[in-house]
């Protein structure tokens, strides 16, 4: 955020503000389906899950406080 406040003032600064930071190694083609299949494993296998069977992720949960009480 300061590198991109400096550039817009007009300042010069030494590194690139659009670099991600801490700089990322190149990965290779696999790395990269290998992290891709994880996220679908661990997050869209399960939403899929659900919507198949008409569930929702709130479904089978005790409510917070399941008697109503003046406020």
């Amino acid at each position: 955020m300061a590198l991109l406040a400096a550039r817009t003032l007009g300042l010069h600064t030494a590194q690139d503000p659009q670099a991600p930071w801490p700089a990322e190694p190149p990965r290779s083609t696999a790395a990269h389906y290998r992290e891709d299949f994880h996220w679908a494993r661990t997050y869209l296998a399960p939403w899929v899950g659900r919507r198949l069977r008409g569930e929702t992720s709130g479904d089978h949960l005790a409510p917070k406080r399941p008697e109503p009480t003046p406020v």
